[in-house]
């Protein structure tokens, strides 16, 4: 006769046992390290989509001091993928789940804002923040109006920036 499985359940989320010999005091000790260890394991994570190999690095190392994970895309092509894979279950893709992306504007194929409207239709709750060497009032505009949470112009001051990110997706 087979032995019946016990199943593994995560720490994190396994019921809650009602113990009356624990004082309230450490209950609620308990339940804030238990809600403290949940938000360290989940990192925030930014896409950096930026053609310039060396503003790129800047980027990744910059955004990787501040705490964030950052997964990066060298081209639009790239970007254009990782659009679509957005629209497909958990499960089927390929590409990491983002909380931001930071992009470059104008890099070889299509520009960030022709790929700004699509992006927004599969992942509108996901901010974009845009940066540029090539910015002017109309270009603004026209990132504001399809859905960019911000426009850097470079070159920026990387605290500016890091305002925005806290602001958008806060560390935990």
């Amino acid at each position: 006769m087979k032995k019946p499985l016990n199943p593994v359940v995560c720490p994190l989320h396994a019921p809650s046992v009602i113990d009356s010999s624990i004082a309230p005091a450490q209950k609620t000790d308990m339940a804030e390290n238990t809600i403290k260890a949940e938000k360290e394991q989940r990192q925030v994570c930014i896409l950096v989509a930026e053609d310039d190999d060396a503003m790129r690095s800047v980027l990744v190392n910059t955004l990787n001091r501040y705490g964030y994970k950052v997964f990066e895309i060298s081209d639009s092509k790239n970007l254009r993928m990782f659009l679509k894979d957005l629209a497909l279950s958990a499960e089927k893709r390929t590409y990491p789940r983002v909380d931001l992306i930071v992009s470059d504007i104008r890099m070889p194929g299509r520009t960030a804002l022709e790929l700004l409207s699509d992006f927004k239709k599969v992942a509108k709750e996901v901010p974009v923040v845009l940066i540029t060497a090539f910015s002017d009032a109309k270009t603004q505009r026209k990132a504001m109006n399809l859905g960019a949470a911000a426009v850097f112009d470079k070159p920026f001051d990387v605290s500016d920036l890091k305002a925005v990110l806290f602001k958008l997706v806060p560390l935990v």
